[in-house]
C-alpha cells in the first residue's frame, strides 16, 4: 500500500507505441486508452518508418508522447501491456511479422530504459517536438 507521500508523487516519462497492421486504427484507440490511464499525455505526430530487421515488410505508425502520471513505473508497464492485448496483440504475431501494437517504455523520471530505441531517427525527432510543445504549453 502506498503512503500519502507515495500515492501524489508525480513521475514522467516517454512512451512510444508502434504496429504495422491496422495502423490508424490501433495508434488512436492506444492513445485513447493510454490518455484514460496517465494523468497527462502530450503527443508528437505519428511518424511512418520503414521495418528494421524485420520479416514483414509493412511499414510501421510509430507515436511518442511525454507523459506524467501518479503511477510506478512497474503500473505504466502493466497498462501498456493491457492495451497492447486490447489492440488485438497475440503472442506469436511478432514471429509472424504482425505488430498490432507494441508499447514501449523509453525513458521513466529522467532514466533511459531503451538506449537503441531512444536513439532512432523517429524518436529523437518526437522528443525534440514535444520538447518544444511541453514548453508553449509550460510543463
Amino acid at each position: 500500500m502506498k503512503t500519502p507521500s507515495e500515492a501524489h508523487r508525480l513521475h514522467s516519462g516517454y512512451v512510444c507505441l508502434g504496429c504495422n497492421v491496422d495502423r490508424e486504427k490501433n495508434i488512436g484507440l492506444a492513445c485513447r486508452e493510454l490518455e484514460a490511464v496517465l494523468s497527462d499525455v502530450y503527443w508528437a505526430d505519428s511518424r511512418w518508418t520503414e521495418p528494421v530487421n524485420f520479416p514483414n515488410p509493412a511499414v510501421f505508425c510509430n507515436r511518442v508522447a511525454f507523459f506524467v502520471t501518479d503511477l510506478e513505473a512497474g503500473e505504466v508497464c502493466e497498462q501498456f501491456k493491457r492495451v497492447e492485448r486490447l489492440c488485438g496483440r497475440t503472442p506469436s504475431d511478432k514471429a509472424n511479422g504482425i505488430v498490432k501494437m507494441d508499447i514501449d517504455l523509453l525513458a521513466f523520471d529522467h532514466r533511459v530504459l531503451k538506449p537503441e530505441d531512444w536513439e532512432r531517427d523517429y524518436v529523437r525527432t518526437s522528443v525534440q517536438e514535444l520538447s518544444l510543445t511541453c514548453k508553449k504549453t509550460r510543463l
